[in-house]
């Protein structure tokens, strides 16, 4: 199974899958429930506007970038070795999410309370990796609607605070400028499995996610269309 980043759910929808149209409607309203009762704006998805979306390299290809944030997280340093670990081999990456999702976490949370470090990088690493929406709103924490509420993924992110989290990630692992998801270098870099790489090519797959998920901010925060995993 793959990941699909869309931006322009609805539009593609009444396109490809017009009976399924109402049930996101009706998702939708929900959510805009949620976001009344957490004082926050309504979210008005665009019926019609340009669909944007692109194919992750899996799940694995999310994961490969929450590493790099995990261990700038615990580190402060992008781990220095090219990518062959698996997303659920990474004692950091399963440390911050034992952290925020754990006993002591969940029980921070309830209370009110920040999670015992920092929110650096929630909107990357504390989001649903299968399903789940991103809003063209600005709000620090992420977000978990009761699940009556049937919200896929459970959870809500931001879309200015993912942007921001991913351009300190591309700084970090030192993505030039002009770099994009059709390179050639990307792809050979790609291709070539991190081999005898330094620099942002030994994290390539982890760089293809963060230039994937800023281009569907930029959609996003163009259109006034939520991003959503699929």
């Amino acid at each position: 199974m793959g990941l699909t980043l869309v931006v322009g759910f609805l539009s593609e929808l009444s396109e490809i899958d017009p009976e399924g149209l109402q049930a996101r409607q009706d998702e939708l309203a929900q959510l805009n429930t949620f976001l009344a009762q957490a004082g926050l704006p309504r979210h008005e998805e665009p019926p019609d506007c340009p669909v944007w979306s692109c194919d992750m390299l899996g799940y694995y290809g999310l994961h490969a970038l929450r590493r790099v944030a995990a261990h700038l997280f615990f580190r402060g340093q992008v781990p220095p070795d090219v990518e062959h670990v698996g997303f659920d081999e990474d004692p950091l990456e399963k440390r911050y999410y034992e952290d925020h999702f754990g006993k002591p976490g969940l029980v921070r949370r309830l209370l009110g309370r920040k999670p015992r470090r920092s929110d650096r990088f929630e909107h990357l690493m504390v989001h649903g990796d299968a399903e789940g929406y991103y809003l063209p709103a600005d709000f620090a924490r992420v977000l978990f609607p009761a699940d009556s509420l049937g919200i896929a993924g459970g959870c809500v992110g931001s879309v200015p605070r993912l942007q921001m989290e991913c351009r300190e990630l591309a700084g970090e692992i030192g993505i030039p400028d002009g770099l994009n998801l059709d390179s050639t270098d990307l792809e050979a870099a790609i291709e070539s499995a991190g081999e005898a790489a330094n620099g942002w090519r030994a994290h390539a797959i982890s760089t293809y996610s963060c230039l994937a998920l800023l281009e569907a901010c930029d959609a996003s925060l163009r259109t006034g269309a939520a991003i959503v995993f699929a």
